[in-house]
């Protein structure tokens, strides 16, 4: 992720590049484009760059003043949509840069070659609905784009769509939270943002046996599972995501003895504050690869013990999980 904070604009680009087609190119058309600028308001961008063949695609999705549009471009070359979406991500910091635009066309022929432009569709610059139309040259240098004033109507979507809701599975290990190292599986649905996200989680740990110390052939066979809820910070460099967790969590660690006479079931509550980083890789917009690592400090503590064997297990201070997951996310 690059954040241009040359004075005096305030922007926060996300870039998603493919081979071939580097975010040099539009950062150097965007500066171009606001050069001599002299009104700005803060723009978050997100272009998403795509190839198909010999055609290229950007997706290009822009929140100012809590307004979020998206807009779609084609082209024959990375530099031609690049420049397109500079363009655009320049018309909403500075409104000024249409009327410069229509300037230098008026002193500069525009687009000497024959060539099939890239149209962009309408995209609103005020709230009232100013929008602009370019078309961009396969050069694609900032004083080849051929602008016209257009009417367009103001975003439809309101601030909250800003939000995506999403769901979670995942699978891995816990330790010492049940006798050994066992397998676990988990799951967690919320809301995410972009500096942030809430979970409600649950996960479930598969019972495992610790045998006595007095007699190897008995011992208790230990499970657990538990809800919660967390909330998290998160970095956004390009497609990975760093995030850093902190909640709590409630549940129940269930026991039963085995291999020996009067052995029963028991259970006690489980109460455990969570602390944990991941990483969250998601190459579309709708879906991420999770891996997370995550610690849990119970405050109830526990053991299960049986006469004449003494303690069969006792809860550890500390509960250690790791898991890899899928992740569903919905706009």
């Amino acid at each position: 992720m690059l954040a241009l904070q040359a004075a005096p604009h305030d922007i926060d680009v996300s870039w998603r590049g493919v081979e071939g087609c580097a975010q040099r190119g539009f950062q150097d058309s965007l500066e171009a484009y606001l050069v001599g600028g002299t009104r700005q308001r803060a723009v978050q961008v997100t272009v998403e760059v795509q190839r198909s063949g010999e055609r290229w695609a950007v997706r290009l999705e822009l929140v100012t003043d809590g307004v979020r549009s998206a807009r779609e471009l084609s082209g024959d070359s990375c530099a031609e949509v690049s420049s397109a979406a500079a363009f655009i991500t320049a018309v909403l910091v500075d409104p000024g840069t249409l009327g410069r635009a229509e300037l230098e066309a008026g002193a500069t022929p525009l687009v000497p070659e024959p060539a099939a432009p890239v149209r962009v569709p309408p995209v609103a610059v005020e709230p009232a609905g100013v929008g602009v139309e370019v078309a961009v040259s396969p050069a694609a240098r900032p004083d080849e784009v051929a602008v016209r004033p257009v009417a367009a109507p103001p975003p439809s979507r309101p601030a909250s769509r800003s939000l995506a809701g999403f769901v979670r599975i995942a699978g891995g290990f816990e330790a010492l939270g049940a006798p050994g190292i066992g397998a676990q599986v988990g799951g967690a649905g919320g809301l995410l943002g972009r500096r942030w996200r809430v979970e409600l989680t649950g996960m479930y740990r598969a019972p495992s046996t610790q045998s006595s110390a007095v007699d190897p052939q008995a011992g208790a066979r230990v499970g657990l599972w538990t809800v919660g809820t967390r909330g998290c910070g998160v970095l956004r460099p390009a497609m990975l995501e760093v995030v850093l967790c902190g909640g709590i969590e409630a549940g129940q660690v269930l026991g039963e003895g085995v291999g020996f006479a009067g052995k029963r079931r028991d259970r006690f509550a489980w109460l455990a504050g969570t602390l944990g980083p991941a990483l969250a890789w998601a190459p579309r917009r709708w879906f991420a690869l999770w891996l997370g690592v995550d610690l849990a400090v119970p405050v109830l503590g526990g053991e299960f013990a049986a006469e004449g064997l003494g303690t069969l297990y006792k809860i550890a201070p500390v509960s250690i999980r790791a898991g890899l997951g899928l992740e569903a996310r919905f706009f």
